[in-house]
């Protein structure tokens, strides 16, 4: 059993060269996936709580002087 042990430690494993994790296929992919992703939730969102995306009117400009001036006495 020592001499398989021994055998064992002797033995040089080579060190395998590590695969790029990112590249520029991988980068696209991640890039799509995620505005996708942005893009389906917000959509998702605004289906749900149908938020009111209406610009109000605005004051006509005398009714607006009239407020400020109301507001400074």
């Amino acid at each position: 059993m020592r001499k398989a042990m021994a055998a064992k430690a002797t033995t040089k494993s080579v060190p395998k060269t590590p695969k790029p994790s990112m590249g520029t296929p991988s980068m696209t992919l991640s890039f799509i996936v995620s505005i996708s992703s942005l893009l389906l939730g917000a959509s998702i969102v605004h289906n749900m709580f149908k938020p009111d995306l209406t610009i109000p009117e605005l004051d006509p400009v005398e009714q607006a002087s009239e407020k400020i001036e109301s507001a400074r006495s």
